[in-house]
């Protein structure tokens, strides 16, 4: 069971009325200009934060694991041992 072909005697083409379009006028994209104080600024507020947090961390522990008897070695312990 396949489709019938369409013999092209029977197709017939409507005729649209042509009609004028409206121009549409775009603006020109102002093109943005290197600005480092900006970027250092967008670089700062992304990878400063996150440090800072590390840092309150590190702190954190290591005045918690810093006693003898504690069951974990503190960061700067550690970090001695690893280098």
């Amino acid at each position: 069971m396949s489709i019938q072909a369409i013999e092209d005697a029977k197709v017939k083409a409507f005729p649209t009325p042509a009609k004028p379009a409206e121009v549409i006028a775009f603006t020109a994209k102002v093109r943005r200009r290197f600005d480092p104080a900006a970027i250092a600024g967008k670089l700062a507020s992304t990878l400063v934060p996150p440090a800072v947090v590390i840092v309150v961390m590190l702190v954190i522990w290591q005045i918690a694991c810093s006693s003898p008897n504690a069951s974990l070695p503190p960061p700067s312990q550690a970090w001695n041992e690893a280098y």
